[in-house]
Formats: structure tokens, C-alpha cells, sequence
């Protein structure tokens, strides 16, 4: 069994510094995707887009309302779809602008979770990414960006949120995460019990900046290292 697998030696400093790259990659990708969330934020916000919102489903209801197979209060998938061809709207609509605020988030919560979750060694470039390495590098470089134990304390909440939502939700559907009522004759999914909508994304936007910053200072102090 190789040394990088049963942790019997130490990796090169090439190695751990490979790693720590990584991890700085993930976390700027991180940042980038949040800021684009916020954006799209503001964009659902822009009063030309919610007046159009409105206008939208104003006119869908009074089009589903002439067609032949119109029930009072539903608007049917394929009224919607007949509607949509005739209906010309701004791109991102409204409802665009939250799919696309929540899908930078999700994949915010992937990249970020890079560096908590395992990642196999590449030999000569990278150490693999496992608890005894995250306690040895990890740790330190948490402590550097959140000093104080309260600091600690709001990031760890953070972490297990994030890492809940990858590994139940993202990463894997796990059926207790979800809300699903069965009925006859169709059964409806209403969603995961938990979202990204639990997480504060402007703490964990407020810290990354430090934290690139750290692991960069953390990577030159290793190579003045001998």
C-alpha cells in the first residue's frame, strides 16, 4: 500500500502545496459564484422585471381562460407551453433570475466543500485531501481567518450546513431531505426539508477574501521552509 494511502510518511512540500492551490482555487470560485448570485438578486429586483412578472401571469390566466380545456383557478403545463411561443419577455425573467440565484448558489456549496471533503493525491503534484491533512493545514489556516471562538463557532454552523446540503440534497438525494406527498393520482415533490435558503450567504461571502489571502501567505511560508 502506498504511503500516500496508509499515511505512514509525509507528502512533499510540492504536494502539500498542490493541495493548498486547490483549495485556494475553490474558494476564489466560490467567491465569484456568490457575487454572480448576488447579481442575480438585484436583477429579480429591478422593477421592469416584476412589473413584467406580473404582467406575465396576469395575461396566462385570461389566455388559459379561452382555451378548451380550461378549468377555473388551474393553468395547465401545456396552456403555459402555447402561451410561452407567443409571449415574448426579457431574458432573465424573474422566475430565471431565481433559478439562476440558486443554481450559483448550489454550485458555490460544491466547490466550497472541495476543500472539506476527500480529494485522491496526485503524486509529485497534489497530497490527497483527508482528515489528517485538513487537521494538520485546515485547522491553521481556520484559525488565522476566524481568530475569535465566536467567529469559529458562526463558521462551523456554516460548515455543517454546507456540508449537509452537498452531501444530501446536491451530491445525493437522500429521501429524508425531501418532501414528497403522494396522492392519487399524482405525487408531488415540495422540495428538500433543508435549502440553501437556511445559510447566511453574506457571512460566508464576508470571510473568503481573508481566507485566499491566508492560504496564499500559508503557501509562502512553506516554501521558505527547508
Amino acid at each position: 500500500m502506498s504511503r500516500r494511502l496508509n499515511h505512514m510518511d509525509t507528502y512533499t512540500k510540492n504536494e502539500i502545496i498542490g493541495r493548498l492551490w486547490l483549495w485556494s482555487e475553490s474558494v476564489s470560485k466560490t467567491k465569484h459564484l456568490l457575487e454572480m448570485a448576488f447579481r442575480a438578486n438585484i436583477g429579480k429586483q429591478e422593477e421592469f422585471r416584476l412589473k413584467e412578472h406580473e404582467t406575465y401571469n396576469i395575461e396566462l390566466t385570461e389566455f388559459a381562460s379561452k382555451q378548451p380545456d380550461y378549468k377555473e383557478g388551474i393553468v395547465f403545463p401545456s396552456q403555459r407551453k402555447k402561451f410561452d411561443k407567443l409571449y415574448h419577455r426579457t431574458f432573465p425573467t424573474w422566475l430565471e433570475c431565481c433559478a439562476i440565484h440558486d443554481a450559483f448558489v448550489e454550485l458555490a456549496i460544491v466547490y466550497f466543500c472541495q476543500i472539506l471533503n476527500s480529494g485522491r493525491n496526485s503524486d509529485g503534484q497534489t497530497a490527497q485531501n483527508d482528515d489528517n491533512f485538513r487537521k494538520e493545514h485546515l485547522t491553521n489556516i481556520l484559525n488565522k481567518v476566524f481568530p475569535t471562538s465566536a467567529e469559529m463557532d458562526k463558521f462551523d454552523l456554516l460548515k455543517a450546513a454546507l456540508v449537509r446540503l452537498r452531501d444530501k440534497v446536491i451530491g445525493h438525494s437522500d429521501g429524508v431531505a425531501y418532501k414528497i406527498t403522494h396522492s392519487n393520482p399524482v405525487s408531488i415533490l415540495q422540495g428538500p426539508n433543508i435549502g440553501w435558503r437556511e445559510i447566511d450567504l453574506e457571512f460566508w461571502h464576508s470571510f473568503l477574501n481573508k481566507m485566499i489571502d491566508v492560504i496564499h501567505n500559508y503557501i509562502n511560508i512553506l516554501k521558505l521552509q527547508t
